[in-house]
């Protein structure tokens, strides 16, 4: 808890071993992979861990093929990695195609969804383009508060993504909406 520096090379070792004895293919193994590459990211070794992100998911692809839970999740997780680590051109289809297949497969509401819609948000944000934006942030409020209810911590957390934003966009000058002078959410 709170010292990731120390759980690298447990995470390490663990997918280690997980691949020696299980294979690459394996759900263990796969999962390992996962926790190793979180930890990297989390220490700011972004370079690493997508390295880990993208054979997960090309793993899980061939594996399980495009529509399987696991294969979208490393999907979601791979353009996470990209968004956080700043690499939006790279990032972009995959937040877009992540988004797709999981209203496809599981429906607008679906906590997975739910996730990819505050990912665009993200990344329209860290793209500069606020006002895109500001109505995922929307939408994802919408939809959290609809599937989730007000007072859960991600309908509370997608406030304050919102909320952020709205008030990123005033201290730049944009006017929200996109409309001069309707300055209400």
């Amino acid at each position: 808890q709170g010292r990731p520096e120390q759980a690298v090379p447990f995470y390490k070792t663990a997918y280690e071993r997980f691949l020696d004895v299980f294979g690459a293919q394996h759900p263990s193994t796969l999962t390992a992979m996962g926790n190793y590459a979180n930890a990297l990211l989390t220490l700011g070794q972004a370079d690493e861990a997508l390295v880990l992100f993208r054979l997960s998911y090309q793993t899980r692809l061939e594996a399980f093929g495009e529509d399987h839970p696991s294969t979208l999740l490393a999907l979601f997780n791979l353009a996470n990695a990209l968004t956080d680590a700043d690499y939006l051109e790279e990032a972009e289809p995959l937040c877009v195609q992540a988004l797709a297949k999981h209203e496809d497969t599981f429906g607008k509401d679906h906590i997975g969804t739910l996730h990819c819609l505050r990912l665009m948000g993200t990344l329209r944000s860290k793209q500069g383009r606020q006002d895109e934006a500001i109505e995922f942030f929307r939408e994802s409020l919408a939809r959290r508060t609809r599937a989730l209810g007000p007072d859960h911590p991600l309908t509370q957390q997608a406030t304050e993504r919102l909320e952020e934003a709205l008030a990123s966009t005033e201290a730049t000058g944009i006017q929200r909406n996109g409309r001069p002078g309707c300055n209400f959410a």
